[in-house]
């Protein structure tokens, strides 16, 4: 890609900087969701339980909750990270 001015450089950066916006919000706006998730997961096993009439089994509960807990963990850091990402380049922006 040929550039004749600093202009139409500064022009390109500015429109990559907005589109990689674009995509970290999307991202974010994905990541809100996971709680939801896994609240139903919590309810519809619970219910499976209840309806099929089994006890809750001990080991499947722990490693159901710790399975939850960990995708919570994984994504609260993906979002932390993408927020970090995004506050910087929105701040590379302003300057």
């Amino acid at each position: 890609m040929d550039f004749n001015s600093v202009e139409e450089v500064e022009a390109y950066s500015s429109l990559r900087v907005e589109n990689k916006i674009d995509n970290i919000e999307k991202k974010l706006n994905k990541l809100r969701y996971i709680p939801t998730i896994q609240i139903v997961a919590m309810a519809l096993y619970i219910a499976s339980m209840d309806f099929i009439g089994h006890t809750l089994e001990y080991w499947m509960t722990i490693v159901l909750i710790g399975l939850l807990i960990i995708l919570t963990d994984q994504a609260s850091a993906k979002r932390t990270a993408l927020l970090n990402e995004l506050f910087d380049l929105k701040n590379r922006i302003n300057k």
